[in-house]
């Protein structure tokens, strides 16, 4: 007895400290969505929280592997507003972020979510990230196959953010298309110094074979000459 009000009193006292809740989402395909997890706080101004995450399944995962040979998308999201019930209703609208599956498994399954919230526990983003520590080929997928685990570790941050009037600006397709933009740079840093200069080497040696023939030319003339 003394047990079952031990246990009554501790899920009373995390019921009331931790008052409003957001359910986290993931995808490998932005369509089809999984629960991620609970993000759970105190207050609406609350800047830290607590969040329970929910095993991936294996259905998730090998899609995510998948994924990260195409070098493709991890999609996240969250409703747009903390409530009093954790899974959110039918019509509940969402923000979205995402990272490249690869630099998940790059990372160990690793990934850092920022919240950014209002003062009335409104949310107006959502950015997941990890860190870009292999490259794609063999390298990566070589390291990543040993790396593979049942859950996603994540550090979180929550951020109060003002909400400006007027439309929503496409953040998520500007975001996806400087990542994709950044992606091509790193890459092409990443060639090698012929990859990268191989049309002034041309040109150079071009330039070099015809000012031979012209400089070679008088002399077979002033040689053929008695």
């Amino acid at each position: 007895m003394r047990y079952i009000l031990f246990l009554l009193s501790i899920s009373l006292y995390v019921y009331t400290y931790y008052c409003y809740t957001l359910e986290i989402s993931h995808s490998c395909d932005g369509v089809t969505w999984e629960s991620r997890g609970v993000v759970s706080i105190k207050t609406e101004k609350s800047l830290s929280g607590n969040f329970s995450q929910t095993p991936i399944s294996s259905r998730l995962l090998s899609c995510l592997w998948l994924k990260a040979q195409t070098d493709e998308f991890y999609h996240v999201r969250a409703p747009v507003t903390f409530s009093e019930k954790e899974s959110p209703s039918e019509t509940a609208q969402f923000v979205h972020g995402f990272t490249k599956s690869r630099h998940l498994f790059c990372s160990d399954l690793y990934d850092s979510l920022t919240i950014y919230t209002d003062s009335k526990g409104g949310v107006l983003s959502l950015f997941s990230e990890s860190k870009r520590g292999c490259v794609t080929g063999e390298e990566w997928s070589r390291g990543a196959k040993s790396q593979i685990k049942e859950k996603l570790s994540t550090s979180l941050h929550l951020v109060h953010a003002h909400q400006h009037p007027g439309p929503e600006p496409p953040v998520e397709e500007f975001l996806k298309e400087h990542i994709v933009e950044k992606e091509k740079k790193e890459r092409g840093e990443d060639k090698s110094f012929f990859q990268k200069y191989w049309q002034y080497l041309l040109i150079g040696f071009v330039v070099y074979t015809l000012m031979g023939v012209l400089v070679k030319a008088p002399s077979e003339e002033g040689g053929e000459s008695h």
